[in-house]
């Protein structure tokens, strides 16, 4: 019978109490990911996963190797066994014929009481298999037959399938992740994912409903393939209105800081309301202006909660490289740029308490914003390019003739200075029209 060993790295070398603890949440997550299609037990410390039937074995190694807490696992011929020789001879029919001709080496471990050792299996297994054809080469092998012993059941298997290793999901605390939908927010929450941490999702709505479809596509992305469905909780705030009264009330080379001071403490209010640990962001040193240390410092004043930044020291290629491999940047190169409130150059080392300052002009508003859940939103559909039936609305060229404009037509909305392209595309659509926005290309 095939079944699915699985190893685990970081969870060996916890105390006992810890240990046991959290495998027991990997083994829940693990039956979460599989659903019916397969049953986990536990042996010996180990998790051992048995397919429903053959047909569902491929789908499960998929499943399994996006299942955090896992460092490895592998499609093993588990076996009850008489003596160390029937393992050998079980061993030989099931392996014989992939190391005939071939080079080869027995790896082994044990745990019960037996009345043989590793070395034992590896000299009586590796004998079986020299007779079936096969030549040990302890160094450089072309195979290598792992068997491993538990009590009276014995597990023999060939490949290992790497996992993405870490801890298990919900064995640390839990965190609101600032998620705009782009590149660098998503990988953010999967590296505290990786680390055990339950994220909950705060996007700030500063378009309509088309960013707010495509981040909640992002989210269901990393819910659906991460988490396995678990509802992980997608939070929203309607941004705009803080955006005009920062456009009104604040000095524009503050608008950038003051605004990212905004998204803090609305992810403050919802970590206390959550009972959640932490802050987590998508910010690196450095790679926009309101990321330097002193903005990163001033922004962060006062917010009250721990704040967590796992891509601090990462490139933005870095991040795109990660992106691309945890399945997030085909989704989010969609959401594209909002346009910035600054009206001219933002700050890069601004001043605490000038911060602070600002920030009081519009204290009111923030706390006057409602953060609520959501459980589904639609995704749009945004091309990256024109077709030739598209009709572009340039907002720095003048305010919108509605009265124009033909509902047999598609429009796309964009701007260089403010944000007003997503807010405008999702007035037009209220309206009945066909629109989808986007920032101008310098």
């Amino acid at each position: 019978m095939d079944v699915f060993i699985v190893s685990s790295s970081e969870i060996a070398i916890k105390g006992r109490p810890v240990r046991a603890q959290m495998v027991r949440t990997l083994a829940g997550n693990i039956r979460r990911a599989c659903g019916k299609d397969a049953a986990v037990t536990g042996e010996f410390g180990k998790l051992v996963v048995v397919p429903k039937d053959k047909k569902q074995a491929e789908c499960l190694a998929g499943r399994l190797g996006k299942v955090f807490g896992i460092a490895n696992f592998s499609r093993a011929n588990a076996f009850e066994f008489k003596d160390i020789d029937d393992i050998a001879k079980k061993v030989r029919e099931r392996f014989g014929a992939s190391v005939s001709g071939k080079r080869f080496r027995v790896t082994a471990s044990r745990e019960g009481k037996h009345g043989f050792t590793s070395m034992d299996i590896q000299r009586v297994v590796g004998a079986a298999l020299c007779d079936a054809g096969g030549k040990v080469s302890l160094k450089e092998y072309e195979v290598e037959v792992f068997v491993e012993v538990r009590g009276k059941h014995a597990y023999a298997y060939t490949k290992k399938e790497g996992g993405p290793g870490g801890l298990p999901l919900g064995s640390e605390g839990k965190v609101v992740v600032l998620f705009s939908g782009g590149i660098d927010s998503p990988v953010a929450a999967w590296a505290m994912m990786r680390r055990g941490c339950t994220p909950a999702f705060l996007f700030v709505n500063l378009g309509g409903e088309e960013t707010l479809g495509l981040a909640y596509g992002t989210y269901r992305k990393l819910s659906c393939e991460w988490a396995f469905g678990g509802d992980l909780g997608f939070y929203c705030a309607d941004g705009k209105k803080i955006v005009d009264a920062i456009r009104e009330k604040v000095r524009p080379q503050l608008r950038q800081v003051v605004l990212k001071r905004t998204f803090y403490a609305l992810a403050a209010r919802l970590c206390r309301k959550l009972g959640c640990d932490a802050i987590v962001t998508g910010e690196s040193v450095g790679q926009v202006s309101t990321q330097t240390i002193r903005n990163l410092a001033a922004i962060e004043n006062g917010v009250g909660c721990l704040v967590l930044r796992p891509l601090i020291a990462y490139t933005k290629e870095d991040t795109i490289r990660e992106a691309k491999r945890i399945g997030t940047y085909e989704h989010s190169i969609l959401m594209g740029e909002l346009c910035n409130i600054s009206e001219g150059s933002v700050a890069t080392s601004a001043d605490v308490r000038e911060v602070d300052a600002e920030y009081e002009k519009i204290r009111g508003d923030v706390e006057g914003t409602d953060v609520s859940i959501v459980t589904n939103a639609a995704e749009s559909a945004k091309t990256t390019g024109n077709s030739n039936n598209d009709v572009i609305i340039r907002l720095d060229d003048g305010p919108i003739d509605y009265g124009s404009l033909d509902k047999a037509k598609r429009y796309v909305v964009v701007c260089r200075n403010g944000v007003l392209a997503a807010r405008e595309c999702d007035t037009l659509r209220k309206l009945g029209f066909k629109c989808t926005s986007r920032k101008l290309k310098k």
